[in-house]
């Protein structure tokens, strides 16, 4: 079965109403939360198949990837040339605000220390609930430009979600 490709859209973390950012299209590139831009380097794209779906970073066309295949939790993500490895297969539920979890680790998306700082690290973690480890996906063609009343709205919001 081909993979199906969804919509663009910018990961939104619950607590701290920032967007999941990788700073660079290289491989081993860390991922890491900053204020919401809708820019290059923070738009994802869904890539689903039989196995589970991908997380592709736009600019670079990488998989959110565990570093070294490493599955214990505190484990941080990075990009990386999609393969076929189990490392790369998350499973997204939830409504508005979503859980994401690494199908090889069993363990979930989660901001590093419950942070609501940019520049903090993505990792996995058990799952335990929190609302670090919740996610908003906004579509990129819906994001306006930060300095919009809108825009300030909506992140209020995002927290709340």
């Amino acid at each position: 079965m081909a993979a199906k490709v969804m919509k663009e859209f910018l990961m939104i973390n619950k607590r701290s109403g920032k967007a999941l950012q990788v700073d660079s299209v290289e491989n081993g590139s860390l991922v890491l939360q900053e204020e919401p831009q809708n820019n290059k380097n923070q738009i994802w794209i869904l890539k689903k198949d039989e196995n589970g779906t991908r997380i592709i970073h736009k600019a670079s066309g990488k998989a959110l990837d565990l570093i070294l295949g490493v599955t214990e939790s505190g484990t941080n993500l990075h990009i990386w040339e999609e393969s076929d490895v189990p490392t790369q297969l998350w499973r997204i539920t939830g409504g508005v605000s979503r859980k994401v979890a690494n199908l090889a680790a069993s363990k979930v998306l989660d901001i590093a220390d419950i942070s609501d700082t940019s520049g903090a690290y993505a990792q996995i973690w058990e799952d335990v609930g929190g609302e670090n480890q919740r996610w908003r996906f906004l579509s990129s063609e819906e994001f306006e430009n930060p300095s919009s009343k809108k825009q300030k709205k909506q992140k209020s919001s995002l927290k709340s979600g």
